[in-house]
């Protein structure tokens, strides 16, 4: 779906594949959380929010096999959100890296449209809903749009 995206933002080809690796790996730091935290219906305690932010431990464990900063800054960032209400540095709009604004926008498509262990998945139209409301606060306005464009 980031590709998806990604293309119906009209990237070229190159930057398309310098995305592709950030988006397959962005979750790659929930390999520090212990699966109870990570699995757990409910609303997170203060210690078990902190263990939820796996960002930085993603970049930390990419560090150590790969040498792709345009994947770091994906896995970094892709929770930081357009009001600069998310982490872990309270980037703003276009202070995020593109591929880092993309992918939460696939993700949570994905996330919502998929079924979980606590939920039933939500149709596509209502997924969709769910993120053109966060147009601007959560999501990169235009990478509704491109999400808009594919669905």
């Amino acid at each position: 779906m980031a590709l998806t995206i990604a293309t119906a933002l009209k990237l070229e080809a190159p930057e398309c594949r310098r995305i592709e690796p950030g988006a397959l790996l962005h979750d790659v730091g929930k390999l520090s959380i212990p699966d109870p935290v990570l699995n757990k219906p409910g609303p997170l305690n203060e210690i078990e929010w902190a263990m939820w932010r796996h960002a930085v431990a993603g970049v930390s464990l990419l560090a150590r096999l790969l040498d792709l900063p345009h994947v770091f800054e994906v896995v970094r960032s892709h929770h930081e959100r357009s009001d600069g209400q998310g982490y872990p540095d309270g980037l703003v709009g276009e202070q995020i890296p593109l591929g880092a604004r993309i992918v939460p926008v696939a993700d949570g498509f994905h996330a919502m449209t998929e079924p979980r262990p606590y939920r039933k998945p939500r149709s596509a139209w209502s997924a969709l809903a769910e993120i053109v409301s966060q147009s601007g606060r959560q999501f990169d306005p235009a990478c509704v749009e491109a999400l808009q464009a594919v669905v």
